[in-house]
Formats: C-alpha cells, sequence, structure tokens
C-alpha cells in the first residue's frame, strides 16, 4: 500500500525504513504508531495490523511510504555483508554493527548515515561498541545534539534509573523518600540541592555519585522531552520513584507520552509507561485516545497477570464509559521484548493486508 502523512517533530527521511502498528480504531478512524511516534488516519483499520516500509519521498512535511508485507521486505533483509560491500565499504564488525543499528531504528542505511555516525564517533571520541551504538540510534532518530551521547550512553548501559539513584541517598529514609514524594517536595529540594550544591547528604559509593547521578537523570528527561508547538506535537519523557510495599529500595516508573498542541478539536494523545509491581512483574502499558475513544494495552511477562487482567476489564470498561469514552478497548498480550525501555521494537511477524491510499497526520 501507498502510505503519505504529514511529518511532526520526527525527522523522516528518504530511504528511511518506518515499522507501523495500528493501535486504536473507531468510526473515526485510527491511531497508529509509525516508528514510535503516534499518526492518526481517517481511514478505519483492523487493531493489531502492522506494516514495514521505506520512504520514498519527503517534500516539505509530506512524505510517502512504500508499504511492503511479509517476506517481501527485501529492502531491510538484504544480507548485511552483501549490503555493506554495495555501499563500497568493508565488512568489519564495526560497519556490520553500524548497519544492523541503522535498520534498528528505522534510519537510512546509505553511505552518508555511515559516515555521520562515524564522524560523531571520532569528535566525541568513542569506540563503536554495543551501548555506544545503541546511544546513537536513539540521538539520531529523535534529532538530539551529538552533546547528549555520553547521558543515552549511561542510560542504554543500565544506569540512570531515579529508583537507584535515589536509594543511594544514604542519611535519608525510605519513608521520608516516600512522604516528600507523595508530597510533590521530592523533586524540587533536589533540583534546589544540585543548583546550590549543597545535598549535606553521605551517600553511597563516594560524596559526589549521587549529586553527578541525578544530575545526568534530570538531564535525560530534559533532552528526551520536547514541548509542543503549533505545527508538532509534544513529547515527554519521565521517571519517576515508586514505593512498592515490603521492598527497601525505591522502583522506578519509567513512561513517555505524546500529545498534540492545543487545538479546537479533541486532541488525541499516546501514553506508554513500564513498571514492575512485585506481584504482577514487569507491566508495560499504553493508552492512546482518539478524541472520545479509549484504547488501552497491557503488556505482561506471565500468564497469570494476563488472566488477572482479563478478569478486571469489564467492571474497568464500565468506569471508563461512566466517565464519558464513547469508546473502550482493552487488551492484553505478551509484553515487547527489548533491552530498554526506548528501545525500539524488536522485528515482529508482519501481516500486511491490502489497503489503498492512507492519508495520516502526525
Amino acid at each position: 500500500m501507498k502510505l503519505s502523512f504529514e511529518s511532526g517533530l520526527h525527522s523522516f527521511s528518504q530511504g528511511q525504513t518506518v515499522r507501523g502498528e495500528v493501535v486504536g480504531s473507531d468510526d473515526s478512524g485510527s491511531l497508529v504508531v509509525v516508528n514510535g511516534l503516534p499518526v492518526v488516519t481517517s481511514k478505519k483499520l483492523e487493531v493489531g495490523k502492522q506494516f514495514v516500509g521505506n520512504i520514498d519521498n519527503v517534500e516539505g512535511r509530506q512524505a510517502t511510504i512504500s508499504v511492503v508485507g511479509e517476506g517481501a521486505d527485501q529492502l531491510i533483509s538484504l544480507v548485511p555483508e552483501k549490503a555493506v560491500a554495495q555501499l563500497g565499504l568493508s565488512v568489519t564488525e564495526e560497519n556490520l554493527g553500524i548497519l544492523a543499528m541503522l535498520r534498528r531504528f528505522g534510519l537510512p542505511s546509505s553511505l552518508e548515515w555511515f559516515q555521520k555516525i562515524k564522524n560523531i564517533m571520532q569528535t566525541q571520541g568513542v569506540l563503536s561498541d554495543k551501548d555506544t551504538l545503541e546511544a546513537l540510534g536513539l540521538l539520531l532518530s529523535r534529532g538530539l545534539s551529538k552533546s547528549a551521547l555520553s547521558v543515552l550512553k549511561e542510560y542504554v548501559s543500565g544506569g540512570l534509573r531515579l529508583g537507584s539513584i535515589l536509594s543511594k541517598m544514604g542519611s535519608t529514609s525510605d519513608e521520608t523518600l516516600k512522604k516528600d514524594w507523595l508530597a510533590s517536595n521530592l523533586l524540587s529540594k533536589l533540583v534546589a540541592g544540585l543548583e546550590n550544591k549543597d545535598f549535606r547528604l553521605e551517600s553511597q559509593g563516594g560524596p559526589d555519585k549521587f549529586p553527578t547521578e541525578l544530575a545526568s537523570n534530570l538531564l535525560l528527561q530534559e533532552i528526551l522531552s520536547v514541548p509542543p508547538d503549533v505545527n508538532q506535537e509534544g513529547r515527554l519523557y519521565f521517571q519517576w520513584p515508586i514505593f512498592w510495599s515490603g521492598q527497601d529500595v525505591p522502583d522506578t516508573l519509567e513512561g513517555e507520552a505524546f500529545f498534540q498542541a492545543n487545538t479546537e478539536q479533541k486532541p488525541s494523545f499516546s501514553l506508554r509507561i513500564l513498571v514492575e509491581p512485585p506481584r504482577l512483574g514487569a507491566l508495560e502499558i499504553g493508552i492512546h485516545r482518539i478524541s472520545d475513544s479509549l484504547w488501552t494495552h497491557f503488556g505482561v511477562t506471565n500468564p497469570q497477570s494476563h488472566e488477572f487482567l482479563n478478569g478486571i476489564f469489564t467492571k474497568l470498561s464500565e468506569s471508563l464509559r461512566a466517565l464519558g469514552w464513547k469508546s473502550v478497548r482493552l487488551t492484553s498480550g505478551p509484553i515487547s521484548q527489548k533491552d530498554h525501555f526506548l528501545a525500539p521494537r524488536e522485528n515482529a511477524p508482519i501481516e500486511q493486508p491490502a489497503v489503498t491510499v492512507l492519508d495520516i497526520k502526525v
């Protein structure tokens, strides 16, 4: 099928590979997530359908995608060694690693992008190890400054978890942390402490470890968040501490939301959070709104959680409809298999229906 849409804050370019999934649908249209960005179409599509394709053309804010079906995506499944050789590059471990990253993040597998990545690695003085390439994928796919590379690398390597950082406040009890958080005082106190360079805390791992990690965490949340304006949607990335009963160390709730700028129409939004309740295991929740319709999907790790959630869906749906939602869809399934919250979805089998041209607006 041929798919056209108006690109917003996401930077689409000719030759780029994109993946999409229909996450919500009603009589007014459908919500589709393209490379992580929610877009809306007036066509009613089947929820759960996925597609993959390449951008043929970009003109101003308009882009056109040629979408292909399962078994036909030769542009993105070409043997890596041959793809690298066709670009005139040596078939080295570094070049194969760069190609794999470009494909995972839906970036063009071109000589220009190879050179761009190698220039960044050279100017930043980093090697092409796994964490560096993963951080570069985040940086380039989101259009961030190369100065953010070190913070992104620390994040993708498993660091900068707010709950773990707060647990290093050796002279502050968990009860005090919880009380301050519930009273909305915690982050303001921590930010004030950073600005005044006076925590009066003995943190575990050295006196400078806690403020340094906290500053990096807050910087991560800032660089991954983009406010909306008249022409593009906003993106908000956040981490919150979660205090589970019976646990000594606070956990971390991680989330990201996409939302429209203020318009006369009822706005659409897409929110995804990841949390790990002790009894349910890792839980990824996607909440998507199209006008007065709500679609919420729970990704779970074990069958018991799946059964529990399905058991409460009827009452939850009734409660949501009572709040004014005209259409409510609640589903559950396996959680996305990813190394970290911001990683792109792993390649999933594609079921491609025969669909005509779609006009999609971000």
